[in-house]
């Protein structure tokens, strides 16, 4: 793809999102692949920072950061692509403005810090905003379960929307204290718990079977593709099946899952799946993604990227 329609096309996304990139720090996603006619391309802006990343081996790559800097001025790029075919490693370079020393962005009046290490992402998947949403319209006055928090969106959003508390759970501590200062942009705080999902879990049905456990309200589960621990831990997909057993024990009221792995079960099937889990109790729907999520044409799939299933299972 020549520079000239590569430009064409970003300014067509950008202008398709316009009244969602007005305030300087919005987080939004700005292009999303086949659906804005550039597959494999996945352009987030978080504030100050513009990340582009580029799935399609056959992509501009790095020939696109001229268009991103045009497109973008004044804020620091950093661009991801895929090099040859078969090599799953990503390439980088940076483009645009000096990295600012401290990314505070906004999502829906909500502060978060951005990171600007690639290897840990950047605090806040845009793909969840309307499962961020939803949380936030369910909780009030709930104790919330967030599984798999990193850096605990989740529970920032269910915080706002008047959650009594909120239980985090992430093995890694440095995003545990990455969401306490998140909780500390936007006045609140909640608790965090350092441990992987799959062990919480164990503990609270362990628990449950005294009569000592605590009762949540909504659940939220966004888990990765891949899992810390190991054996059948490790791989999600094959504890999905535990996850929702063990959900369906601690019956909240709500439960608001995400699937970021298509071989689950076969990735259309996902609500079928959650639904057999949890059985009749339980009315499972859909969430579906705003439109900057799903791009100007939002039929057309992409190739490389699927934004995650998003569920909400309400109890009868």
């Amino acid at each position: 793809m020549d520079s000239k329609r590569l430009s064409h096309l970003l300014s067509d996304a950008i202008a398709y999102r316009g009244d969602l990139l007005q305030a300087e720090d919005a987080c939004v996603r700005v292009v999303a692949g086949a659906p804005d006619d550039l597959p494999g391309l996945i352009v987030d802006r978080f504030g100050q920072l513009v990340v582009c990343t580029d799935y399609d081996p056959a992509g501009p790559g790095e020939s696109g950061m001229a268009a991103l800097e045009a497109e973008f001025p004044d804020r620091c790029i950093l661009l991801r692509w895929r090099g040859k075919e078969g090599d799953p490693a990503l390439q980088m370079r940076w483009g645009g403005s000096t990295t600012p020393g401290q990314i505070v962005a906004v999502e829906d009046g909500l502060r978060f810090e951005i990171g600007t290490d690639p290897r840990h992402d950047f605090g806040l998947f845009l793909d969840g905003r309307t499962a961020r949403s939803r949380v936030r319209a369910l909780a009030s006055s709930a104790l919330v379960l967030n599984l798999f928090s990193y850096a605990c969106g989740f529970g920032i959003a269910a915080r706002a929307g008047g959650a009594r508390d909120v239980v985090n759970v992430d093995p890694e501590r440095n995003y545990l204290s990455w969401g306490r200062r998140n909780a500390a942009l936007n006045g609140t705080d909640f608790r965090v718990v350092p441990d992987t999902a799959q062990a919480f879990l164990r503990r609270w049905r362990r628990r449950a079977e005294r009569g000592t456990a605590e009762h949540f309200d909504v659940v939220v589960a966004d888990p990765p593709a891949f899992g810390v621990g190991r054996g059948d831990d490790r791989v999600l997909r094959k504890f999905w099946p535990e996850l929702l057993e063990s959900i369906a024990s601690l019956a909240p009221a709500h439960a608001v899952l995400l699937c970021n792995d298509k071989a689950y079960r076969g990735y259309e099937d996902f609500e079928t799946s959650v639904q057999t889990a949890l059985g009749d109790s339980y009315d499972v729907t859909a969430i579906h993604h705003g439109r900057e999520i799903l791009g100007r044409e939002p039929t057309r799939r992409d190739p490389w990227y699927d934004p995650p299933r998003v569920l909400h299972a309400r109890r009868s």
